[in-house]
């Protein structure tokens, strides 16, 4: 008989420099491992235990404080079998105990079968907190009661089960702004599947979510796939329920806080500049299919949900994918060759008509009731290669664009050439009076006004965008911007323009130019209207001053000093007393607000001698997107 014990007490902010664990960090914390060995004639025994007390730190991005676990275990082995005859842990959150874990398991050397139950006991709100937590953003946990049971075996044969179950009831988490707590929610998820004789089944999987007076909240697993032939694996899996009712489960979930502390300026991505290598795939006609009656979640009614995705050979089709989004019909299709370096694929889609309004609302609750109307989007395309070089050479395609009676206010446009346009009618009286400015100038000038000197702005924030139309065509090596327009009551901007495709994607260029005419009364400021023009027409068209130019990585604006002078001249230098500036709180507001779509416009503030740069500098918002129209809110630090 031969015995060992062995003890190690450390703590963690001592201990973890040395693992060099990425992502972790502690503040606080300890650890204390000891365990015993003991040899016999034909037996060896492992036990122990191992105490990690009062951790507060971090761990791959989920936070602790004051967070300790406990456990005690046994390994027993011989020359057949290695037994795991004891394994239970319990987790705490300062005194308050979370939770119970035990495992134990078989293996037997000589017929490689083997079996593992887990079983977690009375979890609650203390031992979940830190997991769920950073998934609720701006909510507490304050109740919860979780159990699961899971069991695997494996038989000598190689035939295998599992079975599993969770329960997780009166879920509840309080709002941390309003102190509202949400209504208690549960979950349930049962599985049992298995593999004989090569083939696998999912026979029962079922997650059921807390019913409402709409739903049952039932959606059904199920699966059979043939593995008898590695490279060839057939099949299907298939999800399905009659209706879903998730409003109350995506009120849980919120934007995660932006933690303080600065963090690198984002930089524009480089698109890749290799191709993919051609992927063999192992499937032979695998079919994965999602049917969902009715799906409602928040404002959205979503009816008729299915799609069909088919992996055959080297080839991915998915067809049908359809829903009808609050009766608006919205489908897409695709096909993908992974076969050939750099795939091939051919993609459409189409939604038609859809309310912006309900679906702003549900996935963007923060940003309720400021977009309405409809839009309607189709596109199609189809190339060769992902990266410049090959979407140059391969690309082809054509974007449809039509919204309607959106009630936008110039405010909230998230869009950075949409807001480049809005700044630059803000900023026309300026322009005019100083044909030499920048928009980059005018926006810090304008930032600094005080109290209202005009009814510019004011005649703009009370005209809201109404209509957004543009046609994208791909071809040749160019992306053609064919017609675009934006309009509201105020005024009303065109475009048309292209994009060139470089290898490098960030230096595809821009060049649009753009058109913009101004309502009776706009125009009648700027001195626009020629005398014995009528006096009903919908807007007066301004001479052509602006251009979008630059590249993706760094679009720019261009006025022309030139038409602007000659406007000053043609309209007489009384026209420049009228107008005053733009200015006043409302101008402040918009540009305020699209300060920082005109900087990324811009590629950014220039630089003073001496700038050391933004390299650690935080962002004054997350990079946007040059298509992106109502995009994500601004983040605040």
């Amino acid at each position: 008989v031969m015995s060992d014990c062995i003890t190690v007490i450390s703590s963690l902010s001592d201990l973890l420099p040395v693992l060099a664990i990425p992502n972790t960090d502690a503040t606080a914390g300890a650890l204390e491992i000891q365990t015993r060995f003991l040899q016999q004639t034909n037996t060896q025994t492992l036990n122990g235990r191992f105490r990690l007390a009062g951790f507060s730190g971090i761990v791959g991005g989920t936070a602790f404080l004051n967070y300790s676990t406990d456990a005690d275990f046994e390994l027993n082995s011989d020359a057949r079998r290695i037994q795991l005859k004891r394994f239970t842990g319990r987790l705490h959150e300062g005194s308050k105990l979370g939770g119970k874990i035990s495992l134990t398991g078989n293996y037997d050397n000589y017929t490689t079968a083997a079996d593992v139950s887990v079983k977690l006991t009375d979890f609650n709100q203390f031992g979940l907190r830190p997991f769920l937590e950073s998934a609720f953003g701006n909510r507490r946990l304050t109740s919860a009661a979780l159990n699961s049971t899971l069991t695997v075996t494996r038989a000598a044969t190689g035939d295998a089960t599992i079975k599993a179950e969770l329960q997780l009831t009166n879920l509840v988490t309080v709002d941390l702004k309003t102190g509202i707590a949400t209504p208690p929610l549960e979950a349930r998820a049962q599985f049992d599947a298995g593999i004989a004789k090569q083939i696998a089944q999912v026979r029962q999987g079922q997650v059921t979510l807390t019913p409402t007076s709409r739903s049952k909240n039932i959606l059904a697993l199920t699966a059979n796939v043939d593995l008898t032939k590695s490279d060839a694996i057939s099949g299907n899996i298939k999800l399905a329920a009659d209706t879903l009712d998730l409003t109350k489960y995506l009120d849980l979930f919120a934007e995660k806080p932006k933690p303080p502390g600065a963090r690198p300026a984002t930089q524009p991505t480089a698109g890749p500049t290799l191709e993919p290598e051609a992927a063999k795939l192992p499937f032979h006609n695998f079919v994965c299919e999602l049917n969902i009656g009715r799906i409602f979640a928040r404002e959205l009614d979503a009816t008729g949900l299915q799609a069909v995705a088919t992996l055959d050979r080297n080839h991915l089709y998915l067809k049908p994918c359809k829903v009808a989004l609050n009766g608006a019909p919205v489908s897409a299709s695709a096909n993908i060759d992974f076969g050939v370096t750099g795939y091939t694929y051919d993609f459409d889609f189409s939604a038609k008509e859809v309310a912006l309004g309900p679906l702003m609302n549900t996935i963007q609750p923060d940003r309720r009731n400021q977009v309405s109307g409809q839009a309607t989007l189709t596109a199609q395309f189809k190339g060769a290669g992902i990266t410049g070089t090959n979407l140059q050479r391969n690309l082809i395609g054509e974007l449809n664009l039509r919204s309607t009676s959106l009630n936008l206010s110039l405010g909230n446009v998230r869009s950075p050439l949409i807001g480049a346009l809005v700044n630059t009618v803000v900023g026309l009286p300026d322009l005019i009076r100083n044909p030499g400015a920048t928009l980059e100038n005018l926006v810090g000038r304008f930032a600094n006004f005080g109290a209202p000197r005009g009814g510019w702005a004011d005649d703009l924030m009370s005209a809201p965008l109404q209509n957004i139309e543009a046609k994208i065509t791909a071809g040749n090596g160019k992306v053609q911007l064919e017609n675009a327009e934006v309009r509201s009551s105020a005024f009303k901007a065109k475009a048309t323009g292209n994009l060139g495709i470089e290898p490098i994607l960030t230096n595809s260029t821009i060049h649009v130019p753009v058109s913009l005419a101004l309502n009776h009364n706009l125009a009648l400021k700027i001195g626009l209207i020629p005398a014995g023009s009528p006096t009903n027409a919908a807007y007066y068209a301004m001479p052509d001053f602006l251009t979008m130019r630059g590249t993706i990585g760094k679009p720019e604006t261009k006025t022309d000093t030139v038409v602007l002078v000659n406007l000053v001249a043609r309209a007489g230098t009384g026209v420049i007393k009228q107008i005053g500036i733009a200015g006043g709180e409302k101008a402040k507001s918009i540009i305020q607000t699209g300060g920082g779509i005109i900087n990324s416009l811009l590629g950014g503030p220039k630089k003073t001698e001496g700038d050391p740069g933004t390299t650690n500098a935080v962002p004054d918002s997350p990079e946007q997107k040059t298509f992106d129209l109502f995009g994500a809110p601004e983040k605040k630090p």
